[in-house]
């Protein structure tokens, strides 16, 4: 009993891991108000400025009607709705893009596949349906984007590909509960062509193994449903290229200093794969704490780096992964994470997939 008691007093004697009022309200002006100078840049991605700060909200517990309220209308106000049924739709990423057809600027207003994802997570997040959304504009968009090779573009036209928009389109899918223009066996095949020589994935066949991209790649295969898809030998590698990242904090790629954003990326990875049991939670947990800005709250990469809305949401998902890894200090208030979506457990409802049972 005696040894229970000191127990307990050990853990209520824990240090603070990071303010959250502090990061509450962060988070709550840069989803209401204007963004920081170093931020203006970002402000044609508003919406995924937006899908930050309201999951991140979430995660804390400190997302409020009225944030939800105010939050749904905006969002929707930034739907593409297709002038045909087969058109794309989708969503923008701010209102920088909002073009009346006498501006001359309607061929650059498209429905783009990563403000589409982030729009329907922040949707669900707020307990929003459907019903106010154009699903045929956004499966539209899907088949649109979607290259013979399987790989995907984030909007119509020539542009770049890689399996960032392979992600986005799958959690669209996912979110919609509707497959019927994403070719899954395309999908899966050039996602396995883009594993590097490391084990991790690169953003396209012949690149590094990163860490964002590493996450892309296994989320996406998950909301396919297709981590079998891996096999035991790739994914034992990958595990091992995941864990040697873990520098204290994480780094994204081999010989780079750590950076708070991958305790989500790399974190989450491990996590849907089944091996958070071998991450160093509070070692992962202790470099994030040191990239908390004392004065303003927020996150930034590093020490005494900026904060900003996405290091921000990754450090604090980071601290929620961290806790069902095994932390000492597991208890922080965080909701969990469904890893592969990207929003909580409770966000995500009948959506969640819960990670791999062990290696093998």
């Amino acid at each position: 009993a005696m040894q229970m008691e000191a127990s307990r007093g050990e853990e209520s004697e824990a240090p603070e891991m990071f303010s959250r009022s502090k990061q509450a309200r962060f988070l709550r002006s840069c989803l209401r108000d204007a963004l920081p100078e170093q931020m203006a840049g970002l402000d044609c991605n508003r919406m995924t400025i937006a899908y930050f700060c309201v999951s991140g909200l979430d995660l804390l517990g400190e997302l409020t009607e009225e944030d939800m309220n105010a939050t749904t209308k905006w969002v929707l106000s930034l739907q593409i709705v297709p002038k045909t049924s087969t058109a794309p739709g989708g969503f923008r990423g701010s209102t920088f893009f909002a073009a009346s057809q006498e501006s001359g600027r309607e061929a650059w207003d498209l429905g783009h596949i990563a403000m589409t994802y982030t729009a329907l997570a922040v949707l669900k997040i707020c307990k929003r349906g459907l019903e106010d959304v154009n699903v045929a504009g956004v499966r539209a968009l899907v088949k649109a984007v979607q290259d013979s090779d399987g790989s995907f573009r984030p909007h119509a036209g020539e542009c770049e590909r890689d399996v960032r928009f392979l992600f986005c389109a799958a959690a669209c899918c996912h979110l919609i509960s509707d497959w019927r223009t994403f070719d899954k066996d395309r999908a899966v095949e050039n996602l396995l062509s883009c594993v590097s020589h490391e084990g991790g994935f690169g953003l396209h066949p012949g690149l590094e193994a990163h860490g964002g991209s590493t996450y892309c790649s296994v989320a996406a295969l998950a909301l396919m449903g297709k981590l079998e898809a891996l096999g035991p030998d790739r994914k034992e590698r990958l595990v091992e290229w995941c864990l040697k990242r873990q520098v204290g904090g994480f780094q994204g790629r081999i010989n780079k200093d750590a950076d708070s954003c991958y305790s989500f990326w790399i974190g989450a990875t491990l996590h849907m794969l089944g091996a958070s049991a071998f991450v160093d939670a509070d070692g992962s947990r202790a470099f994030s704490s040191t990239c908390e800005s004392g004065r303003t709250g927020g996150f930034g990469k590093a020490p005494q780096a900026r904060p900003d809305v996405l290091h921000t949401y990754m450090a604090l998902s980071g601290f929620s992964l961290s806790a069902e890894a095994g932390s000492a200090h597991a208890d922080v208030g965080l909701k969990t994470l469904c890893a592969p979506l990207g929003v909580t457990t409770g966000s995500a409802g009948d959506l969640f997939i819960p990670p791999l049972q062990g290696l093998v």
